[in-house]
């Protein structure tokens, strides 16, 4: 496990890796977790990120909050591999 799937803020090793995706008409972004397929009918696929975020001017990171109960159905519906707490 390398630094990057560890959670900065609590510890957690739950952390699972996606990409950011616009939304159309301005609305912001979601974040789509990797493993999941982009066509809706089949349920949710992705998380909707805040307007805010913020980021290290020094190492690149970029960070933003999203709805943890969604993401935690949204794993759960697409049985996306996790490491128990």
């Amino acid at each position: 496990m390398s630094h990057e799937d560890i959670c900065f803020r609590c510890d957690s090793n739950r952390v699972i890796s996606g990409k950011t995706v616009s939304r159309s008409h301005g609305r912001g972004a979601i974040f789509r977790p990797d493993g999941i397929s982009g066509f809706k009918w089949f349920g949710p696929t992705g998380l909707f990120l805040l307007r805010e975020g913020r980021a290290c001017l020094d190492c690149g990171l970029f960070w933003s909050d999203l709805d943890k109960e969604k993401a935690n159905e949204l794993v759960e519906h697409w049985d996306l591999p996790v490491p128990p707490h």
